[in-house]
């Protein structure tokens, strides 16, 4: 018995010793002041930060195509909403506001379907709405229209909440001064364009590269993509004008030989299928003789997109008549 109760004293002891090396668990007044401190610093930041956000740099840097398509919507989501709006992929991107003669927005998203992207520009009401529906097969995104609706409008009307920003990036863009050279390169690659319009444009070439271009838009899948993208695309434009606005269709001019492929004439059957008022919402164009195109022959050229600009403003004045 005493050699018992020996062993359990000095077992006692041993634990003793080992939980005094221990955190205790017992409550102390001062953990609550921890606590209040640490939530009070946190909700500081939090309004801080909330009020930093319409002042941060607008271009900020990226690095890939989805990091490009979150700054567009964020750049779009900081705007006033313009004159009119554009909405697409990335054939209608090349169309930067810079190339005309009003302030427009442009919400093209590149890679991406143009439903994902008119219902981003739906989202701040346009007055004018041109859609390009030249690539109707893409699956919309719903995670990047997610992202817009936060952008544009935050939970509680706190743009902290949208998640949108981050402080690194922000503090990259103010260090290198990146909006005054996203500005400058602007500038110079609009005045670039109107130079070019003083030159004779280049032949028009039917290169291999065009002719694997147009042999791969034919063998793309037959799916319920473009009917779907065309009966959403329809929606949209009937809530633009319900609304008071106006909605237009639009294709932007390819290389002749994709423009003759068959896949251009599923996205008209569909959009003519899906909207009764298909011809009156298209903006039919008679596009200028001298646009050119990148190698691929989908994507306009730079002297290309401001001759295209141009003639989108003066189809839509006509409209408006």
């Amino acid at each position: 018995m005493p050699s018992s109760t020996s062993s359990s004293e000095a077992a006692a002891a041993r634990r003793r010793q080992y939980d005094e090396r221990l955190i205790s668990m017992e409550r102390s007044p001062r953990d609550w002041k921890f606590l209040t401190a640490i939530g009070a610093t946190a909700l500081a930041l939090f309004g801080l930060w909330n009020v930093a956000i319409p002042h941060l740099p607008r271009h900020l840097p990226t690095l890939n195509q989805s990091e490009d398509n979150r700054h567009i919507i964020l750049d779009f989501a900081r705007d006033k909403t313009s004159s009119l709006t554009l909405a697409g992929t990335s054939l209608i991107y090349r169309l930067a506001p810079s190339l005309f003669n009003e302030e427009i927005a442009n919400i093209a998203l590149p890679g991406q379907s143009p439903v994902s992207s008119a219902n981003i520009a739906l989202q701040k009401q346009p007055r004018t709405l041109v859609i390009e529906v030249n690539i109707l097969d893409r699956s919309r995104d719903l995670a990047i229209e997610q992202f817009a609706q936060r952008a544009i409008s935050p939970p509680l009307g706190l743009e902290a909440l949208s998640f949108a920003n981050t402080p690194a990036r922000a503090t990259v863009s103010s260090l290198y001064r990146l909006d005054a050279k996203a500005a400058k390169r602007a500038v110079a690659s609009a005045n670039a364009a109107r130079n070019l319009l003083g030159q004779s444009p280049e032949p028009l070439r039917y290169t291999e590269t065009v002719s694997s271009a147009a042999k791969a838009f034919d063998a793309r899948p037959v799916t319920g993509a473009i009917s779907q993208s065309a009966q959403e695309l329809r929606a949209i434009a009937d809530q633009v004008e319900a609304k008071g606005g106006r909605a237009y269709y639009l294709y932007m001019p390819m290389h002749p030989l994709l423009a003759a492929t068959d896949y251009e004439e599923r996205s008209r059957r569909a959009m003519t299928a899906a909207d009764p008022k298909f011809r009156s919402r298209l903006l039919s164009i008679d596009w200028n003789d001298e646009i050119r195109w990148e190698p691929d022959g989908g994507h306009l050229d730079a002297r290309s997109a401001l001759i295209v600009a141009q003639q989108l403003e003066e189809a839509i004045a006509r409209k408006s008549q």
